[in-house]
């Protein structure tokens, strides 16, 4: 009787952690392309989220590349947005391909000093 109880419990335990790594790998990566504005001017941000989640994001002004490699830059501050993808405000017309995201990442990453 332990013993299929201990069964019982493992199987329910096993099949909760596969749930959840199931609705965890469900969260949906999405890319997002606006117009910027900074001290440098105006810009262009193209930011990826992950879920919820700002997981990536390039701003571009002028010449100037920065990136969320870095943590924050002087001249435009943080280098990921401080909101979820519900509280950026951006909308679908804002949606980008990833691969476009992705050939614009490449590229900051050229000018990463």
């Amino acid at each position: 009787m332990k013993i299929d109880l201990a069964t019982d419990l493992m199987q329910r335990f096993t099949e909760s952690l596969f749930k959840i790594r199931l609705e965890g790998a469900r969260t949906t990566k999405r890319y997002f392309k606006h117009w910027a504005e900074s001290d440098l001017g105006s810009g262009i941000a193209y930011i990826e989220f992950d879920g919820e989640l700002p997981t990536r994001q390039v701003e571009k002004y002028g010449d100037r590349w920065f990136s969320s490699i870095k943590r924050s830059h002087p001249e435009i501050g943080p280098g990921l947005i401080e909101s979820t993808l519900s509280e950026s405000g951006l909308e679908p017309q804002h949606e980008i391909a990833q691969a476009e995201f992705e050939e614009v990442w490449n590229e900051a990453l050229k000018h990463v000093q």
